[in-house]
């Protein structure tokens, strides 16, 4: 009989450099997580701060605006001026204008418009050619009136020299 003979494959060493370069990368790869989380730590501290130091920049700079307002009184009237004239342009001139060119009478005739844009409130100085004409325009401007009435406030003839009209008043309050 013939001997047996097994041939047995070698058993393979343990890859050294393999594993030491494993290990490397996990503390590597741990010492970026560290890191990260320290940023981030340091991160929201300096966004804390940014937050904080906005909030005191808004109060001086509102107090330093009050300082100035104190220290320049001309300045402030200046200011009040500019926001008059930007409400006058702003204003609806042709909520208030159209009832007075919707009234166009041949009977009569507007002489002066004042308007009170604060109150809203406006005046007409008229001059009819009798109280009836004087009474139909003041009825087709309420015709179109939002809420608000047109009236007489006052009136007078002319004198007996002149030829008759009636100069009234008409208030829209």
């Amino acid at each position: 009989m013939s001997k047996l003979r097994l041939e047995f494959i070698e058993r393979r060493q343990v890859p050294w450099a393999g594993l030491v370069f494993l290990a490397a990368a996990l503390l590597c790869g741990v010492s970026v997580a560290l890191e990260w989380r320290d940023l981030q730590a340091g991160r929201m501290v300096l966004q804390e701060r940014s937050g904080k130091l906005e909030k005191s920049l808004k109060e001086r700079q509102r107090s330093a605006l009050q300082e100035q307002k104190k220290a320049d009184p001309a300045a402030e009237l200046r200011l009040k001026e500019r926001q008059k004239v930007i409400a006058s342009l702003n204003y609806s001139w042709n909520r208030i204008l159209s009832p007075l060119e919707q009234t166009e009478s041949n009977e009569v005739a507007i002489l002066s418009f004042v308007h009170d844009q604060s109150v809203g409130g406006a005046q007409l100085t008229v001059e009819a050619l009798d109280f009836p004409a004087l009474s139909r325009f003041v009825d087709k401007m309420n015709q179109d009136a939002d809420g608000r009435r047109w009236y007489v406030a006052n009136y007078q003839t002319q004198a007996p020299g002149s030829p008759a009209t009636i100069k009234a008043t008409v208030l829209n309050q």
